[in-house]
């Protein structure tokens, strides 16, 4: 279980937090609200990109508020292109896996053999997001947090990839936490997480 007790964080005027919230391993759940309402900030919090100014963040409970970013457990895909521009999108791929036969299944079902020996400038928005999620998921993570994943897909390709990390987060008893501005950009998630001003709230869908 991935636990935050109490969390706080202030960013200039923004304060997030106290936050609140427990997640189970094997469930697909989303972060909601609009821009500038504390998602990015709560999954950082997670990950160990920034550190709470107040309050408990635990897995399997243990404390890992305090960790580095490697020593959690978490991948983490941003809003933002982040594949390394010098590698092929194989070698983007190999770098992070831990499991050739994963990878070849994945490359396979996100139907990436055609790009492998592109480099990421050569990729559009959304096929350079699919491969980021491809990426963070052979790192084999524990907990996997995706920032405004399906912002640049269409919709098939939304469908396609949220049930593949639905069955994904159930078959490997992970704990998947997303971020989208709307619940209309959603599929099949188990929990919402609505976030507005800072302050959390939770309803099941």
């Amino acid at each position: 279980m991935l636990e935050l007790k109490k969390v706080s964080k202030a960013l200039g005027s923004f304060l997030l937090g106290p936050v609140d919230l427990k997640l189970e391993r094997g469930i697909y759940a989303a972060l909601v609200g609009p821009n500038g309402a504390g998602k990015t900030t709560l999954q950082y919090l997670i990950a160990g990109f920034i550190h709470q100014d107040s309050g408990e963040i635990m897995f399997e409970g243990h404390d890992i508020g305090s960790l580095p970013t490697d020593k959690r457990s978490a991948a983490f895909v941003f809003s933002e292109p982040a594949l390394f521009p010098n590698m092929t999108i194989e070698e983007n791929l190999s770098f992070a896996c831990r499991n050739e036969k994963a990878r070849d299944e994945l490359i396979n079902l996100f139907s990436l053999k055609s790009m492998l020996r592109k480099k990421s400038s050569q990729l559009s928005a959304g096929e350079a997001r699919i491969v980021e999620i491809a990426r963070a998921i052979l790192s084999e993570p524990s907990i996997l947090l995706l920032d405004e994943p399906f912002a640049p897909l269409d919709a098939k390709n939304r469908k396609e990839i949220s049930g593949y990390l639905k069955e994904y987060t159930e078959k490997r008893r992970i704990c998947t936490l997303i971020s989208a501005h709307s619940e209309s950009e959603l599929d099949g998630v188990d929990y919402v997480f609505h976030i507005t001003n800072g302050k959390l709230q939770r309803s099941s869908i």
